[in-house]
């Protein structure tokens, strides 16, 4: 117990990694034996209103065909069905689907109970109340009623197919909490004991605004409302360390913040004014950089950053593992497959996470490996911690399909080596040249956006000087696009620009981008004045990040933009 104890991060870390494998490969392979073989009894409580047939169509991995079908007659009324089919040790079950028949008569099924049971255990029960919300997919169904699992059928569908697929079967069997509670479970129980040493710490040496700091890094990757919450609770404990000490710290940092409130609120136009709850995030950690000076404790704030998303990685990366050789079954992913469509498989992979937007992880882990190389500069870590942080962040981002992250990461440790004075001469210049790159070539890297940002372009030049108004893009632009994909028409849905310049220009105008480079501008001059190298490769990543993507029209990236801007803000002066 007492070696436990004493274990360092990255060992306890390690010891994670391998249990989480351990634990997970055994359940995985007690759930894949459990659906390889015996005999399986599907009953369903259905209600028809009129006289009909209804098919189970079961998937072992060659999909839905006719060889693994099972028919049952329904009479009008109330029916209890069973369905009872046997797989051999060479298939495994993978997606189940009720097909309501082809009688044009059939307006309604009313689906009261789902139970699949195996050699008389019972896999997984659904009542009326869950079925809508387990399903993965629906055709020729025009309503349903959520509460009631009362599908209405569109009848002018030609053909008239009607069915129902459920999502995978070890989502059915285990809800979405347990599964992530067995993922993570040995990074609970090994760093509960540090964590609380940890608190006791803080609380000893009266570091209290470093515990909400921890609270706000933690629910980055969870629920935006967390995000909110503990960034309310940060705000707090800002106005109750100046009710202590009378203290403001207001700098042009802090000014800069208020004015990119400021943009969205003077070009309201015709947008609404709840619009406006995102972007006052700006006006809640420009109080909180004033009212607490966390200059001195700078370090230890990047070292529970670099803590918190070494943890999330880690996790991804066993994570990962069992999609390949277990779970992936389930979804079509396998070893030969995942990079082919890395966006979609990207996001199955990240699902145990409640924010799993590929792009801004990207970002926030790479904003991690920036603050290893300070804290290494600064010997605060040790080379092996930032280097095992490094490949951490490389693997982590092949997984997560960002090329242009992956890049970055590459280029940050030669960045990091020029001098401040240089940084300072090239950094804007090189963005600049950057957008006009990918600008050019937009149509080659990514054919949705190159259609998007046209879309959008042509939609400014209706306002030019004013914009349309903060908020309007999910109305100004069109709900879907037509794209061609790989010779294939597709749609895509569209609420904003996925360009941060590009979204200022057509809710807030020519006039209110104009002042928001300006004030971005100006605050990348008071880094330079600090002579502050990581919040300049910051904010050079912040620019770069606004190029390819809208992240002022969400919370969480909008808060930790602003929680870095704001809190490793010093008002000191270096020499350059």
């Amino acid at each position: 117990m007492n070696s436990s104890l004493n274990l360092s991060f990255i060992l306890r870390l390690g010891l994670c990694l391998v249990l989480s494998l351990v634990l997970n490969m055994s359940f995985n392979n007690n759930l894949k034996s459990c659906l390889s073989k015996g005999n399986y009894n599907l009953e369903v409580s259905v209600l028809y209103a009129t006289d009909g047939s209804m098919q189970l169509l079961y998937d072992t991995g060659n999909d839905f065909n006719n060889g693994q079908k099972v028919m049952a007659k329904v009479q009008k009324g109330q029916n209890n069905l069973l369905f009872t089919f046997s797989l051999e040790d060479d298939g495994q079950l993978r997606h189940l689907r009720l097909d309501f028949g082809s009688n044009n008569n059939l307006m309604q099924v009313r689906v009261h109970s789902v139970q699949l049971s195996n050699n008389d255990k019972i896999l997984f029960r659904l009542e009326e109340e869950e079925i809508a919300k387990r399903l993965g997919f629906l055709a020729s169904v025009s309503k349903v009623d959520e509460t009631a699992a009362t599908f209405t059928l569109d009848t002018d569908v030609v053909p008239f197919d009607p069915y129902v697929v459920f999502d995978p079967i070890n989502e059915l069997m285990y809800p979405k909490w347990q599964r992530i509670l067995l993922l993570i479970c040995p990074w609970l129980v090994l760093f509960i004991l540090p964590l609380f040493r940890w608190l006791g710490k803080l609380k000893k040496e009266g570091q209290y605004g470093l515990f909400f700091i921890g609270l706000f890094i933690a629910a980055i990757p969870l629920k935006i409302a967390w995000v909110t919450f503990t960034t309310l609770l940060l705000l707090a404990y800002a106005f109750f360390h100046f009710y202590k000490k009378r203290s403001v710290r207001l700098g042009p940092v802090h000014f800069s913040l208020m004015l990119f409130f400021a943009v969205p609120l003077l070009f309201l136009g015709g947008g609404d004014l709840s619009e406006l709850t995102i972007p006052f995030g700006f006006v809640l950690f420009a109080l909180i950089g004033a009212l607490v000076d966390f200059s001195d404790r700078v370090n230890q704030i990047k070292k529970i950053y670099v803590g918190v998303f070494f943890v999330i990685m880690s996790i991804s990366m066993v994570n990962w593992l069992l999609l390949m050789f277990y779970n992936g079954y389930f979804y079509k992913i396998s070893w030969a497959n995942y990079f082919i469509d890395i966006k979609s498989h990207a996001h199955t992979l990240m699902y145990w996470l409640y924010y799993p937007h590929t792009t801004f992880l990207s970002f926030f882990i790479i904003i991690g490996a920036l603050f290893c190389l300070d804290l290494n500069s600064k010997k605060e870590i040790s080379r092996i911690y930032g280097l095992i942080y490094a490949l951490f962040t490389l693997c982590t981002l092949v997984l997560l399909g960002s090329r242009f992250a992956l890049l970055l990461v590459i280029s940050l440790p030669f960045l990091y080596a020029i001098s401040v004075r240089n940084l300072s001469r090239w950094l804007v210049p090189a963005w600049v040249a950057i957008f006009a790159i990918i600008a050019y070539f937009i149509g080659a890297l990514d054919v949705q956006r190159e259609q998007l940002w046209k879309v959008t372009w042509a939609a400014f030049k209706n306002k030019i000087w004013l914009g349309h108004g903060t908020g309007t893009s999910s109305t100004v632009l069109p709900e879907h696009l037509s794209i061609n994909k790989g010779g294939v028409e597709a749609f895509m849905e569209v609420n904003h620009s996925h360009n941060q310049f590009l979204t200022y220009l057509l809710e807030n105008g020519l006039l209110g981008a104009l002042l928001f480079l300006a004030t971005f501008l100006f605050l990348f001059y008071q880094f330079i004045r600090q002579g502050n190298k990581t919040m300049l490769l910051v904010s050079f990543m912040i620019l770069l990040l606004m190029t390819i993507e809208s992240p002022f029209r969400t919370t969480t990236s909008l808060y930790v933009i602003a929680f870095l801007l704001s809190i490793f803000y010093t008002p000191s002066k270096s020499p350059i």
